[in-house]
Formats: C-alpha cells, structure tokens, sequence
C-alpha cells in the first residue's frame, strides 16, 4: 500500500511538473517571439540610421563641391581684380607724378 501511495504521490508529482513544464515552454517561446521582434525593430533602425546618415553625407558633400568651386571661382576673380587694381595704381601714381613735374615746370617756365 505504502508503494503504491508513493507511486500516486510520484504520478501527480510528474504530471504537476509537466504541466508546469508546457506553461514555461509556451511563455517561453512567447518571450523568443517578442525578443525576436525587438532584434528585428533594433536591426531595421539601424539600417535605417545608416541609410540617413548616408543620405545626409551625400548631402553634405554636394552642397560642399558646389560651395568650394564659388569660392574658387570668387576668389580667382577677386586675384584678377587685385592684379588689375595694382596696375591702375601704378600708373595713376605715375600719372600723378607726371602731372607734378608738368605742374612745378610750368611754375619755373
């Protein structure tokens, strides 16, 4: 008697922790799901990041190719101009010089 009260107790022992066993299995799996889903969010805003930051260098480094040339492109204007300024100033000095020494001769002459 006192084997098979045993063998009872074992049975409902058994069957309690298979029933527990199928609970954690399902939450278990329940939490995989849910885990993989959060991997897959975490993954798609990472490439989604990246293909932003992409984006925006792309960006960036046109708007910067389009910049540097105006400034090229001013800044060999602004040479021409200052060699032309330099050139109208030497010969307005000399101008000036002319019209001094023709200013003094005619005083003298």
């Amino acid at each position: 008697q006192e084997a098979m009260n045993d063998y009872i107790q074992a049975f409902q022992d058994y069957a309690a922790k298979s029933a527990e066993n199928v609970k954690v299995a399902a939450e278990h799996t329940g939490q995989v799901l849910k885990c993989r889903q959060k991997q897959q969010a975490f993954e798609d805003a990472v490439c989604g990041a990246g293909t932003s930051l992409q984006a925006t260098c792309a960006a960036y480094a046109s708007a910067y190719e389009i910049h540097k040339e105006e400034y090229v492109d001013i800044g060999s204007g602004i040479a021409a101009r200052v060699t032309d300024r330099k050139a109208e100033w030497k010969h307005l000095k000399r101008v000036e010089c002319v019209l001094r020494e023709l200013a003094a001769s005619g005083e003298d002459g």
